[in-house]
């Protein structure tokens, strides 16, 4: 996430493109500090500097996302399909997932049950549809 001083030097560029010196002396911050926090903007690919001026450019940012995105929906379609063929079982207390029959849970020790395999392929779903959607709007955005 963004801190409060990182979001009230977007809003700034959001409003208009700036100098250096004109966010120096609008945020009266440290100079090292102000140099880190547009620094750390750029390597998000949110801001850009186009000769003096900073300003907001959502290109990167959304090109970076839309391929995260992405690389989870196929991780989340790998999964979907490995969990659709077995037969799953799972914790009582953590809710972890075993393809393998067990009777005792790796991770907390609780006891492992059989479980139906929608209760835990829909949520995996709704995941992989709400990357997908997320996709589609970054795709436009980038247009």
């Amino acid at each position: 996430g963004l801190n409060a001083q990182q979001i009230v030097l977007l809003g700034m560029l959001y409003e208009r493109p700036r100098t250096h010196q004109e966010l120096f002396e609008n945020l009266r911050l440290r100079p090292q500090i102000l140099g880190d926090i547009l620094t750390s903007l750029q390597n998000r690919g949110v801001v850009i500097k186009n000769g003096d001026h900073y300003e907001v450019d959502l290109t990167e940012w959304a090109k970076r996302t839309k391929s995260k995105l992405a690389k989870k929906e196929e991780q989340l379609i790998s999964q979907i399909g490995r969990l659709s063929v077995k037969l799953l079982y799972q914790c009582e207390e953590c809710g972890r997932v075993y393809v393998n029959h067990r009777t005792v849970c790796g991770l907390c020790g609780s006891d492992v049950d059989p479980v139906e395999r929608t209760s835990v392929l829909r949520p995996l779903v709704h995941q992989r549809h709400r990357a997908k959607r997320k996709v589609s709007k970054l795709s436009e955005m980038i247009k």
